[in-house]
This record gives structure tokens, sequence and C-alpha cells, in this order.
């Protein structure tokens, strides 16, 4: 088996390809355009030359993906029009495509502004992926639409929340500025997410896709909850001020994955306690 992973030197990338690497006889192309060193991977392609690749994969993974904070552009290039060329190679030789999705995707969140090219360039390209499956090869279930929920770990990058938050917490600030924190999500840790994608990948034909394909431990935690366990773990000495900043117009309310896949795949998940400790464990990028 030879699997392609895009976006392979991104945070939830660089943990697929190790978790795929660990799967016996799985070859793994890792495309991306950074100078980073992937453990894990068989070989490492610039993107614009995946496509002198692709007749010799069996699988191709999309972890490819931008926030468009600094230029939607750059997340309409990166969320659809790339993986849309790849996904048209991919269909024109019946190769199985896994769209990682964001559960932001399971919402109508045009209203959320704080990721709203985000939201809206990652909803869209599963309409136009099993599009393009379904007239290239008359099997859209060839495309599979994954949506994964709030990922957390070790390398993560510093924008975004948890590792801002443990930042601030190992730093000792004096007052740390939050939501009310009633919002709940799913949080599970990396290499968990990573691991699930890996074995789907390795057990396609198994999978049901008219299912929900969600990636999560099920369970919806309070973000207050979350804050929390981190201060605890870091000691934290500072002040919580809860509800000091305005939760944004169109966030979500709570988030929690369908537990098919996990319980198809027969994986369990480590707990928000052990995750937090092991990110802890390591230096964010």
């Amino acid at each position: 088996m030879n699997v392609a992973v895009l976006g392979a030197g991104g945070f939830l990338g660089r943990n697929v390809v190790r978790e795929l690497s660990l799967i016996a006889d799985c070859q793994v192309t890792a495309v991306t355009s950074r100078t980073v060193s992937i453990l894990g991977a068989s070989s490492m392609v610039e993107p614009s030359d995946l496509n002198n690749h692709v007749p010799g994969l069996s699988a191709i993974v999309n972890c490819a993906v931008s926030y468009g904070r600094n230029s939607p552009l750059s997340a309409y290039e990166a969320n659809i029009a790339w993986p849309l060329s790849i996904i048209r190679l991919a269909a024109s030789r019946e190769i199985p495509f896994l769209n990682i999705n964001s559960f932001y995707g399971k919402y109508p969140l045009a209203t959320y502004l704080p990721l709203r090219t985000y939201s809206l360039t990652k909803a869209l390209l599963p309409v136009l992926g099993r599009q393009v499956f379904q007239e290239q090869c008359g099997d859209e279930s060839k495309f599979m639409d994954i949506s994964l929920e709030h990922a957390y770990g070790p390398g993560d990058s510093v924008e975004k929340f948890i590792p801002w938050l443990l930042a601030q917490m190992k730093n000792q600030v004096k007052e740390i500025k939050l939501t009310d924190g009633v919002q709940l999500r799913d949080f599970v840790f990396v290499s968990d997410a990573a691991r699930t994608i890996a074995v789907a990948t390795h057990k396609l034909p198994e999978i049901d896709v008219l299912k929900p394909l969600e990636i999560g431990t099920s369970k919806a935690v309070p973000v207050r909850r979350l804050v929390e366990i981190a201060a605890s773990l870091t000691d934290y000495q500072g002040e919580l001020h809860f509800g000091a900043v305005v939760t944004p117009r169109g966030d979500i309310s709570s988030s929690a994955a369908d537990p098919y896949l996990r319980e198809l795949l027969g994986l369990s998940y480590l707990s928000l306690e052990d995750g937090l400790s092991e990110t802890l464990g390591k230096k964010f990028r």
C-alpha cells in the first residue's frame, strides 16, 4: 500500500504520516512544500510534482489546510483549488481520496467571523469532491469526507487556543481573559486522531460511507473544564477571568463525534487529562 498525505508538513499531517508508517507494508509519500524532516515518510514530494506520483498510489489523504487569517485567497487555494485538482486525478484512476475535514463543517458557520472563510471553504470541498468522483468514475463512495473534532497535542501552532493557553499558564501571566467557557467541545489528542485516519485508510473496504465519519472521543466537554484541568497541571497561580471575552457570534455551542468510526476500528483514546499532560511534556513550535 502506498499512501500520499497532502499537507504532510502540518500539525495533523506529520502525525498521520508517522501512524501510517507503523502499518506493515505501507509506504508513505509525504506531500509538502516545507523543508522539514517527517518521521515515517518513505519519500517527500513537492505539491507541484504530485501528478507524476499519482499512478502508483493506493489512497490519498488530504490534511492540507489554510485558516485564511491573513488572506482569504490562501484558504481558497489550500482548501479548494489545489485539493480539487488532485481529486480529479484520483477520480480518473479510481484512487480513494480521504478528505480530513473540520467539525466546523458540520454546522452553518457563515456567521462565525473568526473562521468564516475557513469554514466555508472546508464545507464546499466535499460537495465538489463527491461530484467529481461520480462524474469521472461513477463511484462517489471512493471520496470519503471525515470530520475531525478539536485536535490538540505537541507540535501545534501557538496561534491556536490550547497551545496559547498552556503557554500563558506556563509563563504564569497574572490574568488570562476568556469567554464564559460554556461551549462544549470534543477534544481529541492528535496521535489518537492520526491513528484513526491511518487505520481507516488501511481498512477502507470495511467502512460504510453512508454512516457519519467523524473522529473524536464522542464526549463533549465544556471549554471551561479544559481550562481548569490545564491550570491544575501547570500549577497556574494567576486569575482565570471567565466572561471577560465576548463569545463570537455564530460560535458552536456543542459538538462531539459520532462513535461509529472509532467503534468500528476498535480504537481507544487518551483522556483529556492524559492528553494535556502529554502535551505539556513537549515543546510547541
